[in-house]
């Protein structure tokens, strides 16, 4: 039998109050979850990233660098703007991930996440990663 953990398990109380402005309740609530699920170092590459929130949490929690792709040029630079203030380190990729644009940008020696990657963008994530995982 497994112990399945409660949502306030996943709750971070000691994160800065700005990093939440203008993110709503619920999807705060997955960020802060998701977030605290990352616990080494590696780079961070956020899939379909929107604005970049939970990338730049994650940054803010452990120091990775990040990199966000997101085929919204308007979404990217909110993003950028939001990393410049907060000082967070974290560049924006304008990237089609359904064409195959982003596929250069994942590598072995990194995390991929996504929050909201559905339908056909996470499933094109998994295929690639498994094409790059097969490479000699």
């Amino acid at each position: 039998m497994f112990e399945l953990n409660k949502l306030s398990d996943y709750f971070d109380d000691d994160i800065p109050f700005w990093f939440k402005k203008g993110i709503k309740g619920k999807k705060w609530t997955q960020i802060d979850c998701f977030s605290n699920t990352i616990k080494c170092s590696l780079p961070i590459l956020e899939w379909c990233a929107g604005k970049g929130h939970l990338g730049r949490l994650i940054h803010h929690k452990t120091g990775a660098k990040v990199s966000a792709i997101e085929w919204s040029s308007d979404l990217c630079k909110q993003g950028q703007q939001l990393a410049v203030q907060q000082d967070i380190e974290q560049n924006f990729i304008e990237a089609n991930v359904l064409l195959g644009e982003a596929d250069e940008y994942l590598n072995q020696q990194q995390h991929v996440v996504a929050l909201h990657a559905c339908g056909h963008l996470h499933v094109h994530l998994i295929n690639s990663a498994k094409k790059l995982s097969t490479k000699k």
